[in-house]
């Protein structure tokens, strides 16, 4: 017997079919196959339940019959009514299927597949016993693209004496174990095939938090079949396609009530993303919700579904410099997702409909792919307008390394930023094109044969007075760093990332972008044009999936000694495990940041997120015995620790969400927070430093923004702390001691940090 099937109700809208007149059964044609399986004395059995049809009408009785596998059966329906058709057969299992109108098809063709077991042993951690039935959601695995092939069904089963067992489909799934009540387990990518059951071993269920809220449409319209809420675990970081799918399948979903109320069990400890969700709507916002362990949470508001918006965009000049129209991209901030695309209008306007208000960000091109404009736009009501208004200044360049010309390749706002816009310098340095708008640019600079990878900060793009053309020299210092790679044995390297970075020369400077280049086949490389600088490099080198690193090596150039020669020594990486974990499990979607001892950045170790079951790894330079650790989860209190590398494996990291308090940080002088000097930074009570860069990122993560004159940072540890701004220059040429403030955050308090002022009120307060 197959298990019960939990599927999501199909709503056909038929409005020829609500107002006519009974129609007489007519006959339908159901051919049943099951490709590749042996099907011998195997009968299947068909139920046809009538789900839609006239008003006036009183539904037909359902349909039963029987038939051979494979075989093919007539069924009598009623053609004024809408069919569901279930189809069970011993070790076979098909698809429901729906009949919208018997009278507009003949026949249908289901394919029937083996059958695969499932079972489990099934436990409550808290002593409760164990739910009478256990779901399991089969989903296509994210490597699969979605399509209208892709698998997505749920099935229910009863625990009998602590033993679940589940006859569901054969295949490749991603699966789901949700009981009501008790936080979900996953599985990914499992092979269920047929013949011995497949053994799940231990599921331990852990009794989970709730949400209970309220849905309303904005303009009273009611409810329909289907309207569901989703949660969502929060995530902080985009992470791959592949990691971004995982992700969407932890989501949970409920019901709706046709008054708009909902109720969602079952959820971990953390951070979640609700909304709404009905056909033909979109929801007004997204509301964050952070769950505790073992909490019921009621939305004080409710979630507001609204008809969808329309955004129109305007071009001035309609068509871009070379006549042809512009192509755009829509995409969401928040998700960083591409919604819409397209090209321009000949009257020089472009539309993208059904769009949920929020921010959007909007990227113009040119027929020649340079990405001309970028534009922030907020989208709300039944239409939002938005005009992009381009002028046309024309470029005329050189670019010159210690004085002599060189041909490469020029990017006015950066090669890979929203705004690109590239321009080819020949072999007399001298480069044309046309830029939207005059002012400061960020530039990367390219020239393969010369060995320059640079990025200016600012070049001034300035027409003279009265004229849209704009002279641009661009002149790079004579200095040289170059060196090899060679692995432990000395041999050299061909092919591998060398990046050099600057080391800010004060503290709060903003870092620079690595500039990077490949080894030759001698293993050999060289960076030209570099400004006069301590400089950070750094090789690597992937063999076979796994990352060799070179220990970090600082490099002066400077006037007095402008070309370097250096030697990069690839280590074999040392590979550290970790897994983010809180009382009921993994914590998905939390970014892993790394910082050496000391402080130092490594250029080569990117931040990670967790993946859904918390894990994550990290490639640590060879020799590595310990790795400081930042984690931000939101829902949880900010991580930072240094944690020794185990040789066994995986190592576990608790976050914890009780006993936090809030940081206020109330500077002297209001200071610029993106990319000022001299910004505070923090630190605890074990001596470790946390800067204020990480703490804004921290604050932001948690819905928390900072001002230039109050910088308040949430959930963070309860713990003695810190607070130091670096000397200025005019402080250390007084003999000044270091400028730090000390407090203690008590639990579930607030500890705010003045810095000294004249009126003597620099006294840490803790509330």
């Amino acid at each position: 017997m197959l298990p019960v099937r939990v599927h999501r109700l199909l709503s056909v809208v038929c409005l020829s079919a609500l107002l006519s007149v009974p129609a007489p059964a007519a006959p339908f044609l159901v051919e049943i196959t099951a490709a590749d399986v042996e099907t011998s004395n195997r009968l299947a059995r068909l139920v046809a339940s009538p789900v839609l049809g006239p008003l006036e009408s009183d539904p037909p009785k359902s349909v039963h019959s029987m038939t051979e596998v494979p075989g093919s059966v007539i069924l009598d329906l009623d053609s004024g009514f809408a069919w569901r058709l279930q189809i069970d057969a011993e070790g076979l299992w098909g698809p429901l299927s729906l009949i919208q109108r018997a009278s507009q098809s003949t026949g249908i063709r289901v394919n029937l597949v083996p059958t695969a077991i499932l079972v489990a042993r099934v436990e409550t951690t808290s002593g409760r016993r164990p739910p009478g039935d256990l779901d399991v959601r089969l989903r296509s695995p994210e490597e699969m693209p979605a399509s209208p092939g892709s698998f997505d069904e749920s099935f229910s089963c009863p625990v009998e004496e602590g033993i679940w067992r589940c006859e569901v489909p054969s295949g490749v799934f991603d699966l789901r174990l949700r009981a009501k009540g008790f936080v979900s387990h996953f599985l990914w990518k499992r092979e269920l095939s047929v013949g011995d059951p497949f053994d799940l071993g231990l599921v331990k269920l852990v009794p989970g938090s709730s949400v209970a809220g309220r849905l309303v449409i904005d303009d009273g319209s009611p409810f329909v079949e289907g309207t569901k809420i989703i949660a969502t675990p929060r995530a902080t970081q985009p992470g791959s396609p592949r990691a971004q799918a995982r992700h969407q399948g932890l989501a949970l979903e409920a019901p709706v009530t046709d008054r708009g109320f909902f109720h969602l069990d079952g959820l971990g400890p953390g951070a979640y993303v609700l909304h709404g969700e009905q056909k033909g709507l979109v929801p007004l916002h997204s509301v964050p919700v952070t769950v505790a362990d073992g909490s019921e949470i009621e939305l004080p508001e409710p979630l507001v579904l609204i008809r969808p918006s329309e955004l129109s965009v305007g071009f001035e000049p309609p068509v871009d410099f070379q006549g042809e129209p512009w192509a755009l991209v829509l995409g969401t901030l928040a998700e960083t997702e591409t919604i819409s695309s397209g090209r321009s209008a000949p009257d020089g306007t472009w539309r993208a409909v059904g769009l949920k208000p929020g921010r959007y960000y909007l990227i113009v091109s040119d027929s020649t792919g340079s990405r001309v404009a970028s534009d922030e736009i907020l989208v709300g009501g039944p239409m939002t307008d938005h005009w992009v208004i381009l002028e046309s200044i024309e470029v005329e360049g050189w670019l010159t390394l210690g004085k002599e010309p060189i041909e490469g390749e020029v990017f006015f706002g950066g090669s890979s930023g929203m705004t690109s816009i590239r321009m080819g310098a020949d072999a007399e340095g001298r480069f044309y094109g046309t830029l939207p708008r005059p002012g400061a640019w960020k530039v990367d600079i390219r020239s393969d044969s010369a060995g320059v990878h640079r990025r200016l900060r600012s070049v001034e793009v300035e027409p003279a007075a009265g004229s849209s053309r704009a002279r641009v020299e661009i002149e790079l210092p004579g200095t040289r760093l170059e060196g090899d790679v060679v692995d432990p044995e000395g041999r050299k390297v061909a092919r591998a990332t060398v990046l050099a970075v600057p080391v800010p020369k004060k503290q709060g400077e903003p870092a620079e972008s690595p500039s990077h280049t490949r080894t030759q086949d001698d293993g050999l490389f060289h960076f030209e044009g570099f400004e006069p600088a301590v400089y950070r490099l750094q090789a690597i080198r992937v063999v076979s999936g796994k990352k060799e690193l070179s220990e970090p090596l600082e490099v002066l150039l400077s006037e007095d000694d402008p070309f370097r020669s250096v030697r990069l020594v690839l280590g074999r990486p040392v590979l550290f495990r970790g897994r983010a974990l809180s009382s009921s499990g993994g914590v998905p979607g939390a970014s892993v940041l790394t910082t050496p001892s000391g402080g130092a950045a490594t250029v080569l170790i990117p931040n990670v997120r967790t993946d859904p079951d918390g894990r994550f790894e990290l490639n640590l330079p060879e020799g590595s015995s310990e790795v400081e650790l930042t984690i931000l989860a939101p829902g949880f209190l900010f991580y930072r620790r240094v944690v020794a590398i185990s040789e066994r494996g995986e190592v576990p990291i608790v976050l914890e969400q009780q006993g936090g308090g809030t940081i206020e940080i109330r500077p002297r002088e209001p200071v610029e927070l993106r990319g000022g000097v001299g910004l505070p930074y923090v630190v605890r009570a074990d001596g470790m430093r946390i800067d204020l860069g990480t703490l804004q990122l921290w604050s932001s993560l948690n819905h928390v923004r900072s001002a230039a004159g109050l910088i308040e940072v949430p959930m963070m540890p309860t713990d003695a702390y810190q607070v130091c701004w670096p000397l200025t220059p005019d402080d250390k040429a007084e003999g000044r001691d270091l400028d730090c403030t000390e407090g203690y955050l008590p639990a579930n308090g607030r500890l705010t940090i003045v810095q000294d002022s004249t009126d003597g009120s620099d006294e840490p307060r803790a509330e």
